[in-house]
């Protein structure tokens, strides 16, 4: 699978330079869009944002990340 591919890549980019942004953005959209792993995702926009805070892109998609999955969730399991 493409997405397979894709994250193996990404993650061997992150191996050899743990402060890749462009790697770490690459890898945080294929966790966020193809695996759904959200806290993966978050951690990763984060980690995106401390190595290069001019890049809005990941705040803002930090923020609807909160918006449309992490608060949702987190609703769900307080009212479980």
């Amino acid at each position: 699978m493409k997405s397979d591919k894709g994250r193996a890549h990404a993650e061997k980019a992150i191996e050899i330079n743990p402060n890749h942004a462009d790697a770490l953005y690459n890898l945080v959209l294929l966790l966020k869009n193809q695996f759904v792993d959200y806290i993966k995702a978050k951690t990763l926009y984060e980690k995106v944002s401390e190595i290069n805070p001019n890049r809005v892109k990941a705040y803002y998609n930090l923020a609807l990340l909160f918006k449309q999955h992490l608060l949702k969730t987190q609703r769900q399991e307080i009212y479980a």
